[in-house]
């Protein structure tokens, strides 16, 4: 998984173990504080976004720690809203619950916090999407791809609290349709195999949400970390390839541009464009 260094280089591995980008004047450690420190703020400020997974992105593009911070302020004040208090009438979420407010956006918070409570009786974050993973399956189903991007971030950063929230958002996510996916049975199908096709038809498509969603879907299933079945896996692949639209024209530049511009989508679409790239191989 995430959280990993290369060698002497110290170059950050993402959660599939390849090298982020970096330059010979970063602190790399100074920079992956700062992002464990912006991660956590931000989950615990304002209402989920893409800004975990755009400063993530930031980070594994050789961001320093300053330009990490530079970019989270003028992120927050783009994309961000403050969290809102909790909403009195929304009843509280326990175990006992857990299924009675699946897809209501107002529930996330409570979702959350019982995520968050979870923490204390586990010792790791990954056994309470173990326990929970048919919550996330149903939801990923119905077309609710969003908290992939959260997910991915939790595995290549290890952020716990950006895991709970991943959970929660998967449950409160509205949901594209109504129908479940049915699931192919049997499953003769390679993963691996899978997975590079479906970001091949990404990459040529440069479509940048298809991009970054297959990008994502890439860090959760090829992760040595397995929740799904392979059959839900494959389900969710081909709804996934569904969504990937043609004809989009997003710019593609350089790591280094794409920081510099300041704009998270081209910081997503092109940190995401690198690891397709070596996905595909």
């Amino acid at each position: 998984m995430g959280n990993a260094w290369s060698g002497n280089q110290q170059l950050p591995l993402d959660g599939l173990g390849f090298p982020g980008v970096t330059g010979s004047d970063v602190d790399i450690k100074a920079s992956k504080r700062k992002l464990d420190h912006l991660l956590r703020a931000n989950v615990t400020t304002f209402v989920p976004c893409d800004i975990n997974y755009a400063i993530t992105s930031a980070f594994y593009l050789g961001a320093s720690a300053e330009k990490l911070t530079e970019l989270y302020e003028k992120w927050a004040d783009e994309i961000c809203v403050i969290r809102p208090d909790d909403d009195p009438i929304a009843a509280s979420v326990g175990k006992f619950n857990l299924d009675e407010f699946i897809g209501e956006k107002k529930y996330e918070q409570r979702y959350y916090d019982y995520f968050r409570d979870c923490l204390s009786e586990y010792s790791r974050w990954s056994t309470i999407f173990s326990e929970h993973m048919n919550l996330f399956w149903n939801r990923l189903s119905l077309g609710a791809f969003r908290p992939l991007r959260e997910l991915a971030t939790a595995l290549e950063t290890g952020n716990d609290l950006v895991a709970c929230r991943a959970l929660a958002e998967a449950c409160s996510e509205p949901a594209e349709s109504k129908e479940q996916l049915l699931l192919p049975n049997p499953v003769k199908k390679d993963l691996s195999t899978e997975m590079r096709k479906i970001a091949r038809l990404a990459m040529k498509s440069n479509n940048e949400q298809a991009v970054i969603n297959v990008q994502a879907a890439s860090e959760v299933f090829l992760s040595p970390t397995k929740w799904l079945k392979p059959e839900e896996i494959f389900a969710i692949l081909e709804k996934l390839e569904q969504t990937i639209n043609q004809g989009s024209e997003f710019r593609i530049v350089s790591p280094q541009e794409a920081l510099e511009s300041g704009d998270y989508n081209l910081v997503m679409f092109t940190r995401s464009r690198l690891v397709l790239e070596k996905v595909m191989v």
